[in-house]
């Protein structure tokens, strides 16, 4: 037999306890069969009751301005008389202090404003004790959340980037992302961020949740903008106007690909010969080609169409891009061929069928009599002028020699082509000079230079007339200037006279360098006499001299 007993106070009780069996008995008895129990009982001090509560919740603002400090929330208890004390981040470990108890309320307080990005959530625990320094009851745990503000702006990685993209880039191409955090809550608006682009225009676009710039709707052309600026811009609180923001730079360089071929400036070009004349340069054929120059996209390539039987050859000039056409051979006949033009490299797929016009350049070649006693020495003369240059000036003077008697006595000269009638030369003396002003948007010129054809005949005699080139090259009126502060025009390096007998010619040797001590450009240098004087001719002999 168990029996549970409950008491209320101390004292003495006393049980008295009967038993019987289930069934009757068959004899009767008269004694009633009983048992007494005393029972002593001291209570003493009744076991605490549980708390209802053991983890608190409470939540504080982010840079709070106070006053403080500032009551948050009391833990129960101050009805028995208890002691309350903290412990934990916040409490008696750094940042220490900033939470304090009321010891006899249980009134927690802060003591001062909290940066959420710093201390999210602190958790504390309040501890109560009786008069004799014993616990009372369990310890209350305090998780106190500090509520966000939008107190953070977003940060992008770069404030300006730089990228490149090929002009070939088609609608959708990503081109880069500009990607930014925000340290306040991820879970509120304050670091939910939108994109936003800031410039006008269709050919780009902007994702406004990733921040990424992809190719929009607009056909990219290296040759008609070859470089973009983007301003973007990266809000918090979903890129509403009151959200925080900051912004950066897109620099975008569009890089080159072949889709503009090379085209002839003319598509038909005269020249006139000697009979019997080889190794000489006859023509310059320009071409325009609107990729970036000094690229593969850029430079030419000349093919002579035709059978020809190797009597021209052709090649390129690396630093003007034009074509220079040279007889090879003798030529004995007027003679007609074709000369092609091509890039280094393919143009991109879908140019080169709606492109092909003037990539072919017909050039006539006419005989004018045999090569014979009468020769230009040099056969080319080339002069370089300024667009400034004075009606009346002289520029060159022209040499032909009656190779027989090494001499250009008696020798008479005439313009045979000046095609925009801007020179005279005297009949006499072979100088050469300017009628005309020389423009450098004249439609004459081709890649700033103006070609004329001179023949010399033997005054009195029949036995043939020599044609020379003259060859001029036009500068603007900066040009000059221009080349002297680079650094750049070439200089001579010495000069070597040799003068055999009185009777003798001068020989002359000039060496040229540029600054630096390193040739200029693409050699050879071109040296031209500057000067009024006759009887000088220059021979190239090699690069530099």
């Amino acid at each position: 037999m168990t029996l549970q007993l409950e008491f209320e106070e101390d004292g003495t009780y006393q049980l008295t306890l009967a038993a019987e069996n289930e069934a009757e008995l068959v004899v009767a008895r008269s004694e009633e069969q009983t048992c007494t129990v005393t029972i002593a009982v001291s209570i003493g001090l009744k076991p605490a009751e549980p708390q209802q509560k053991s983890v608190m919740h409470v939540s504080i603002e982010e840079n709070d301005g106070g006053p403080f400090p500032k009551s948050i929330i009391t833990v129960p208890g101050e009805e028995h008389e208890l002691l309350f004390s903290l412990t934990g981040t916040g409490a008696d470990a750094p940042p220490e202090g900033l939470f304090v108890v009321e010891e006899l309320t249980g009134e927690i307080s802060v003591t001062g404003s909290i940066d959420r990005e710093e201390h999210p959530t602190f958790e504390i625990v309040c501890s109560r004790f009786k008069g004799d320094n014993t616990l009372w009851g369990e310890a209350v745990t305090v998780i106190i959340t500090v509520i966000d503000k939008n107190d953070n702006s977003p940060e992008i990685s770069e404030t300006t980037f730089r990228v490149e993209l090929s002009e070939a880039a088609t609608a959708g191409t990503p081109v880069v992302t500009v990607s930014a955090s925000d340290k306040d809550d991820p879970e509120t608006p304050n670091a939910q961020i939108r994109y936003k682009l800031l410039t006008e225009t269709s050919t780009f676009a902007l994702e406004e949740n990733s921040g990424e710039i992809t190719v929009g709707q607009s056909a990219l052309d290296r040759e008609d903008t070859a470089e973009y600026t983007l301003e973007v811009e990266a809000r918090d609180c979903n890129g509403h106007s009151d959200g925080l923001f900051t912004q950066a730079t897109v620099h975008i360089t569009i890089t080159d690909v072949n889709d503009n071929a090379p085209t002839f400036t003319r598509e038909e070009i005269k020249v006139t010969v000697n009979k019997g004349s080889r190794g000489i340069t006859i023509a310059t054929i320009a071409v325009e080609d609107r990729d970036e120059k000094l690229t593969e996209n850029w430079r030419a390539i000349y093919k002579i169409s035709g059978n020809t039987e190797d009597i021209f050859s052709i090649s390129t000039d690396t630093n003007t891009n034009e074509g220079v056409l040279r007889l090879a051979k003798e030529i004995y006949t007027d003679m007609e061929l074709q000369v092609l033009v091509e890039n280094e490299v393919p143009l991109v797929a879908g140019v080169e069928e709606t492109s092909v016009a003037g990539r072919t350049c017909r050039v006539f070649v006419s005989m004018l009599g045999e090569v014979g006693r009468i020769q230009f020495v040099p056969p080319v003369t080339k002069v370089h002028i300024q667009e400034t240059v004075l009606a009346g000036q002289i520029i060159a003077v022209l040499s032909a020699q009656d190779m027989e008697n090494n001499s250009n006595e008696n020798m008479r000269y005439a313009i045979h082509e000046d095609e925009a009638n801007l020179l005279d030369i005297d009949a006499a003396t072979g100088k050469l000079s300017v009628r005309a002003d020389f423009k450098m948007d004249s439609p004459f010129l081709q890649t700033d230079k103006y070609t004329a054809l001179i023949t010399a005949t033997l005054e009195g005699e029949e036995f043939g007339t020599a044609t020379g080139t003259v060859l001029i090259v036009v500068r603007d009126s900066h040009s000059e200037d221009s080349d002297s502060d680079s650094g750049q025009r070439p200089i001579l390096l010495h000069t070597t006279a040799c003068v055999r007998d009185e009777n003798s010619s001068v020989s002359i040797d000039i060496a040229a360098t540029d600054a630096q001590g390193a040739i200029v450009g693409s050699p050879p240098f071109e040296f031209f006499v500057d000067s009024q004087d006759q009887g000088w001719v220059i021979t190239q002999m090699d690069g530099k001299c």
